[in-house]
């Protein structure tokens, strides 16, 4: 009985082996279908009871049961097929009646815009000296028709990003600190004229940077003070921010001197980019040539190049030929970085903030000094300042401030990415 084969399904006992018995050994029959692999496989598994005629990768089932499991798998499938078709239908109705749920409120919310603000029912707010407000700007000399003084007011109101590159080229005026503009004249003019202005305040070189909600208020305001006295050379408007590329391969034998050949090799090379530069706009400037942090036998070449030409390279599989080689090119997102406070946006040279240790974080003492620098358990005791004043805890802390990888520093590296208008787009 052990020699037969049950079915995995029905528990139908078949036979599988065709022998006789020779002297109480087995002499199978030449005309078994079976090959002596399978048989052999069989024998060996046979006497263990456990396996209850499963043996290894062997499974035994009859042919109507397979016939039967084979048709019903195919009505399970059409079945799934039929239930997920009507899913997607009832989806469907669904994101119809969301898309009109959401037009009404759109809709609702501009007709309440567009109210006078004497006609609602709602407190007044104050208003900063230097904000847009209708009751002022409606006795300026200024007159504005309904039409415009709607638009205005629907795009001051919206949350527009006036640091990405796009809104930010717009929105800003820059009045030089040889202008010296003073707040009290400058208020005097935006108040009379009717001129939205966000804020004002002073960079680090003393200039006078004014935020508008749009170009035609940066416009209007940069009129009245050329009309005030302030030449046009004092009043500037920033320029688009470029991406700035890393080309690395560069020729160890080449230095600062060599900006000139490397600018006519790369062109020479590869035309696509000189294409490129038949616009105007176009801009490929090479900064400096230096070799990389952890390998000073390699160099790389920091350039900077206009959105077209960065979009063409990145086509080209971010590849530039140079010489006998392919280099690679990566994005260059640099953040200034203290290696005194490890704080961002300035050098150790122009910091006023208190000292902290790049590795432990502890207040008394530099990085340099650190006592844990050339101890072999330095990992242990590392610990980020920048990443520990965000709110993070645990192992979120546990590396130099000075890393690469350091979640505050990748945080300051999105923001910069986010301002500049060909990543936005890409």
């Amino acid at each position: 009985k052990e020699d037969l084969v049950c079915c995995l399904l029905c528990k139908v006992n078949f036979h599988a082996l065709c022998f006789s018995l020779r002297d109480n050994k087995k002499d199978f029959y030449s005309d078994n279908a079976c090959s002596k692999s399978f048989l052999g496989t069989f024998n060996q598994n046979a006497a263990n009871k456990s396996k209850n005629k499963k043996f290894g990768s062997f499974v035994f089932v009859c042919d109507h049961c397979l016939t039967k499991h084979e048709n019903q798998v195919t009505c399970n499938t059409n079945d799934r097929v039929s239930i997920l078709d009507n899913r997607v239908t009832n989806l469907a109705g669904d994101v119809t009646e969301i898309k009109k749920l959401l037009k009404e409120v759109v809709n609702k919310s501009t007709d309440r815009q567009l109210v006078p603000s004497s006609d609602l029912d709602m407190p007044t707010r104050r208003s900063s000296p230097l904000s847009s407000v209708d009751s002022i700007s409606s006795n300026s000399s200024a007159t504005h028709s309904l039409d415009d003084s709607a638009g205005s007011s629907m795009q001051s109101n919206q949350s527009v990003n006036v640091w990405l590159d796009k809104n930010r080229v717009k929105s800003l005026l820059v009045v030089a600190k040889d202008a010296n503009v003073d707040g009290s004249s400058l208020e005097k003019t935006v108040i009379e004229n009717g001129i939205q202005v966000q804020k004002k305040f002073v960079n680090k070189k003393g200039d006078t940077v004014i935020v508008c909600p749009n170009q035609k208020s940066r416009d209007d305001l940069k009129e009245k003070l050329s009309t005030s006295g302030i030449t046009p050379d004092l009043l500037k408007e920033p320029k688009e921010k470029n991406p700035i590329i890393s080309v690395v391969g560069i020729p160890k034998e080449l230095d600062q001197d060599s900006k000139g050949t490397i600018y006519n090799t790369v062109l020479c090379q590869n035309p696509y980019i000189g294409e490129c530069l038949k616009d105007n706009t176009s801009v490929f400037e090479v900064l400096s040539v230096k070799p990389l942090k952890n390998n000073n036998n390699i160099k790389q070449a920091i350039i900077k190049v206009s959105d077209n030409i960065r979009h063409a390279i990145k086509n080209n599989s971010n590849k530039v030929f140079y010489g006998l080689v392919s280099c690679p090119v990566y994005d260059q997102l640099y953040i200034k970085r203290c290696h005194k406070c490890q704080g961002f946006g300035h050098y150790a040279r122009e910091c006023s903030q208190t000292t902290c240790c790049g590795l432990c974080a502890s207040g008394d003492h530099e990085t340099r000094d650190c006592s844990h620098k050339d101890s072999s358990d330095v990992e242990s005791v590392y610990k980020c300042c920048n990443c520990s004043k965000a709110g993070k805890t645990g192992n979120d802390l546990k590396h130099p401030a000075f890393s690469n990888e350091c979640p505050s520093y990748r945080a300051k590296q999105d923001k910069l990415k986010s301002s500049l208008s060909y990543y936005s787009k890409n």
